[in-house]
Formats: C-alpha cells, structure tokens, sequence
C-alpha cells in the first residue's frame, strides 16, 4: 500500500469507529484499543470491519472475535459494574464537581478506573492492530504495526478536527 492509502484506510477506520461510538476524533489514535479504551464490543465491532471490507476487502470473518471482545451486552462482571455504578453515585457526582472546578484530567482518571473495576479486560485489540489486520488482509497474532502509524494518526486527526 501507498501512503496515500495508509492515509485513506486510517481515515476510513477512524470515521468508521466514530460513526458508531460518537467518539470525538481526538479520542482515536493508533494505540487506543477498541475493546478496553474505547469500550467497542458486538456488533459494532462488525459494522467497523463491515464498512472497512467495502473499500479495502480483508479476510475479517476468520477473525478470532471471541479473544478479544464480548458480545453486547454480555460482558464479564457485567453485574458487577451495575453495582459498582449505583454505589458509586456519590463519587461520580463528586469527580464531576470536582472535574467542573479544578479541571477533569484526574477525575477522568478515576472515573475510567471506577469503570475497570468488574469489567474483566481481554487482551488489547488496537486501532494500530486493526490497520496491520486490514493491509495484510487476513489475521495473524503476529501482525507487524507500522512505526510511523502514530505520527500519521496525529495528523490524520489534526485534519479531521479541521474539516469537522
């Protein structure tokens, strides 16, 4: 692949997880993974690979989703982080005054480690992953991520802020 198509498949997988997540394109970069940053499972982890096939086909059904990701709706300690998430009321209303006073980079913080606790993570599946995935067709644990996907991902997003 060319370079102008590395750029055109990681603009393609980046509005392909927006569209569906509603993820701000500052949220994506090559080392964000989809199942345990993003918090992408199911079926929308299918729409992503259905809408990428169409333009840069890739053998995706022989993809192992079941290492990487759960079904919606049916994840691990899903009970859990319900309980979690109601007895933590009264420190999410205050991460988020906090947040409103002093600024949210640590109560962003907190509030993701609040989320991990009960949620049992599978193994990291990346943006970076999902590019190597796509431009080497089929799958393969040991898929090389190119060394400058992060430097295109920067500016991949500083276009997209400004075409928005």
């Amino acid at each position: 692949m060319s370079l102008t198509e590395d750029k055109e498949l990681l603009e393609l997988i980046y509005r392909s997880i927006q569209s569906i997540s509603a993820l701000s394109f500052d949220q994506l970069e090559p080392n964000a993974s989809l199942n345990n940053d993003l918090h992408i499972y199911g079926d929308d982890v299918d729409e992503i690979f259905e809408e990428i096939n169409k333009k840069f086909p890739f053998e995706w059904q022989t993809f192992p989703f079941g290492d990487y990701f759960d079904s919606e709706g049916s994840r691990p300690g899903q009970m859990i982080e319900l309980f979690l998430s109601v007895l933590l009321i009264p420190v999410r209303i205050f991460l988020w005054w906090h947040g409103r006073t002093y600024g949210s980079h640590y109560g962003r913080k907190l509030s993701n480690w609040l989320f991990d606790l009960g949620h049992l993570k599978h193994p990291p599946f990346t943006i970076g992953h999902l590019f190597a995935f796509v431009k080497n067709k089929s799958w393969s644990k040991n898929l090389e991520i190119p060394a400058d996907l992060d430097h295109l991902g920067r500016e991949l997003t500083e276009v997209l802020k400004k075409n928005r």
